[in-house]
């Protein structure tokens, strides 16, 4: 597919992963990733995405909504996260990111990342395991 991972077929056949890294040119999904009545990785604690292209936000909002077992996340270049964005998922999804202990989010090339204080509190609030941001 010429770099790019789909994620859809990942999460189809590997459905009991604990870790997950991911690297390459671009992440996609099919239009029913995370759909399912069944949780979305329900085991995986520890998740890795480095990719060159910005992670589509419907990638990135359904695994935050989904994997509730995430204790590690570190991804790179989120299309579409923002305050806003993180502000209205982390309240329309209660149990989100609640397991998280270490979280890094990178930007591109420049190390761009448009979230401020203002999710790092939310961050905080959300995460009362979080040890690393």
């Amino acid at each position: 597919h010429g770099g790019k991972i789909d994620i859809s077929l990942i999460s189809d056949n590997c459905v009991h992963l604990e870790s997950l890294a991911i690297s390459g040119n671009c992440l996609i999904s099919d239009q029913d990733f995370g759909s399912q009545r069944n949780a979305l990785f329900p085991q995986l604690t520890d998740l890795h995405i480095n990719t060159h292209a910005f992670i589509p936000f419907t990638i990135w909002s359904r695994i935050f909504q989904s994997c509730l077992a995430l204790a590690q996340l570190e991804m790179t270049n989120c299309e579409g996260l923002w305050d806003d964005s993180l502000a209205q998922l982390l309240a329309t999804h209660p149990h989100s990111l609640a397991s998280l202990v270490r979280l890094s989010i990178r930007g591109g090339h420049r190390g761009d990342v448009a979230l401020t204080e203002r999710s790092v509190a939310l961050l905080k609030t959300r995460c009362s395991l979080l040890t690393q941001l």
